[in-house]
């Protein structure tokens, strides 16, 4: 079922934010998407004058819409940019997903985590010996933290031969301003931070710190919660628009959905059917703003991950 990387193209680019040149490769991949073959693209990047194997973290993008991380199409996805522009800086190797062009989608709203999961990519990267597969790790804003999360458990990459020993692929997985209403009955396999703002109204903190207190009643103790005071989902302090064309978790937080081994979900007890699990959005969210935070974000997912 799984295919070799294919090389596509070679692009140099200069990161505008620190100067620094990096060599960017497009890769082709494929991967399976709600029972259909899908080819899915990726850009590595290599900081110039570096020396491998890289540690090297795979950035997720957002739900967006018309978000774009590729080198030729523009980083739209302010978020991603800002840790991969100083992940460069700081001699990491990065990994920018688009998981919308291929499909000819400007936004995985209607889809879910689903599209955005990098856990066929990570397979098809396992051989690369630019990357230190001991040092790999997984970074996502919003709906692609929430993706994180998801390759986060252990039960994701049951009878993957490659882990040797490990439970998952990642060094350590950061998430920021994830949805986490929808939790798994399993084990989270390496440490995760979580950070999100404290006036978000998309994507609560309340549900995080649910699935943080979860996972400790399991006896897990490498995950952690920071709430950045005065900030909304688009990481600005300045209060941002409200939009009421899109819907939110905000009226989640109490509404924590387990799902089961088997597949079967349960909210306070009680099994749901799966088109109940998204009952709770409601309409409107804020969002925009000046992005001031986005900086204190990358130094803070770059610190992070630079412990390990």
């Amino acid at each position: 079922m799984y295919k070799n990387v294919v090389l596509l193209a070679q692009i140099v680019f200069t990161s505008s934010a620190f100067g620094m040149s990096a060599s960017c490769e497009t890769l082709q991949y494929k991967s399976m998407s709600r029972g259909k073959e899908v080819t899915l693209q990726t850009e590595l990047c290599l900081p110039d004058g570096g020396r491998a194997p890289f540690r090297t973290i795979i950035l997720q993008h957002s739900s967006g819409p018309e978000l774009r991380l590729s080198v030729t199409n523009g980083r739209t996805d302010e978020a991603a940019k800002a840790v991969g522009d100083l992940a460069l800086r700081k001699n990491f190797a990065v990994i920018y997903t688009d998981s919308f062009t291929p499909r000819g989608i400007g936004s995985s709203n209607k889809f879910g985590t689903d599209l955005i999961g990098s856990d066929d990519l990570v397979r098809r990267l396992r051989d690369d010996a630019r990357i230190d597969q001991n040092k790999l790790f997984l970074y996502g804003q919003s709906q692609g933290g929430g993706a994180a999360i998801k390759s986060s458990y252990v039960h994701q990459w049951e009878g993957a031969n490659f882990l040797k020993g490990r439970e998952t692929p990642f060094a350590a997985v950061f998430a920021s301003a994830p949805g986490c209403h929808v939790q798994f009955d399993s084990a989270i396999g390496q440490p995760l931070k979580i950070m999100t703002e404290e006036k978000d109204d998309w994507a609560p903190v309340t549900s995080c710190i649910s699935l943080r207190e979860l996972q400790r009643r399991r006896g897990i103790s490498h995950i952690e919660v920071e709430v950045v005071p005065g900030t909304i989902h688009p990481w600005s302090t300045d209060g941002g628009q409200w939009n009421s064309d899109v819907k939110s978790y905000r009226n989640c937080q109490d509404k924590i959905v387990i799902i089961k081994s088997d597949g079967s979900m349960f909210r306070n007890g009680k099994q749901i059917r799966k088109d109940e699990v998204q009952d709770c959005l409601s309409r409107g969210a804020t969002s925009r703003g000046n992005r001031a935070k986005l900086p204190f974000l990358a130094e803070k997912v770059l610190t992070y991950f630079e412990q390990f």
